[in-house]
């Protein structure tokens, strides 16, 4: 009985830190190096966006 409950608490500990090894071992291609910076349309604006707000907003940045 010891060493079938040995057994199952490694087996339980094993599935259980497998998450943090995942996490750690997980690439990461598509995030960027720093965080995007410029325009956010959707927190200032929500949907009232039109093409000369854009252009605007465009030619304000430039």
């Amino acid at each position: 009985m010891s060493l079938a409950r040995n057994l199952l608490l490694a087996f339980l500990g094993l599935i259980v830190s497998m998450p943090l090894w995942a996490q750690n071992a997980a690439p990461s291609f598509n995030l960027a190096l720093t965080p995007p910076m410029g325009w956010n349309s959707w927190n200032k604006f929500a949907c009232n966006v039109s093409e000369d707000m854009i252009k605007g907003m465009a030619d304000a940045m430039v």
